[in-house]
């Protein structure tokens, strides 16, 4: 057995998907829809354009450090 065999055992037993979860739907789904927020309110809270939100939430647009900590900040101060 080798390390990739022991790794995908691993994840099974510990039922890690073998594709994690976007970004954008995660964004979406446990945020955006549970609080009712639409994407131009959470542009208009980080202070960027309703494309960039749009971009993140379909997967267009990778999470940089920056975008990251806008959305730490509007999350705790919401």
């Amino acid at each position: 057995m080798n390390i990739n065999d022991e790794v995908i055992i691993m994840m099974k037993e510990l039922k890690i998907p073998a594709h994690p979860t976007p970004v954008g739907e995660m964004l979406t789904e446990e945020f955006l829809i549970p609080l009712e927020v639409s994407q131009e309110q959470l542009a208009r809270a980080m202070g960027v354009s309703r494309k960039t939100v749009n971009e993140l939430c379909v997967g267009r647009r990778s999470v940089t450090v920056e975008t990251a900590l806008l959305l730490l900040k509007v999350w705790l101060l919401a």
